[in-house]
């Protein structure tokens, strides 16, 4: 599948697995989402907390984070490169 069917699917699908979901948040050893990523109480602190993350943005937006995660950086997660 390309990255457009991805989002195409994510766009046009209601409902979804959220079982399916969890495992892929929290699977150390695909998506690995979870590493950086807090969901409830489980999960990273590197990356913002995605707990009420849908009360915030639209489906569009969320495919969007999800499929080009660089695309939008909130403020005080961007890379900072120090040289020495």
């Amino acid at each position: 599948m390309t990255v457009e069917q991805y989002a195409n699917a994510a766009l046009n699908e209601r409902g979804g697995d959220v079982n399916r979901g969890r495992q892929i948040f929290f699977d150390v050893k695909g998506a690995a989402c979870s590493k950086c990523h807090k969901a409830g109480k489980e999960g990273g602190e590197v990356g913002p907390d995605l707990s009420s993350i849908a009360t915030r943005y639209n489906r569009q937006q969320l495919v969007d984070s999800v499929l080009f995660p660089s695309k939008q950086i909130l403020d005080g997660y961007d890379m900072t490169i120090i040289e020495t």
